[in-house]
């Protein structure tokens, strides 16, 4: 999730890796693990300091939503690139 770009005209036009996909472990009561899904956990990017060109983004715990009960172990990659441009 892209947060910052909206009504500055500007879009994520490209990704890397492509698709945007990042490997998450988690850890935390069986019962809620296997009730999740990928939409259960979603990483926010905050964009809004970032302009057009090239940009990479160090991915930290703090990024990621999930549910309470939930803890992340470990995730892959730790760095992506994204490039910004005009809409």
């Amino acid at each position: 999730l892209y947060n910052g770009l909206e009504g500055r005209g500007l879009t994520v036009s490209s990704t890397s890796p492509s698709p945007l996909s990042i490997q998450v472990v988690l850890s935390g009561p069986i019962s809620v693990l296997s009730a999740l899904s990928p939409d259960n956990v979603v990483l926010n990017l905050d964009l809004y300091d970032k302009g057009v060109g090239d940009h990479q983004i160090e991915i930290k715990k703090s990024m990621f939503s999930i549910p309470n009960s939930v803890v992340i172990s470990s995730f892959l990659p730790s760095h992506i690139s994204i490039t910004i441009s005009e809409i």
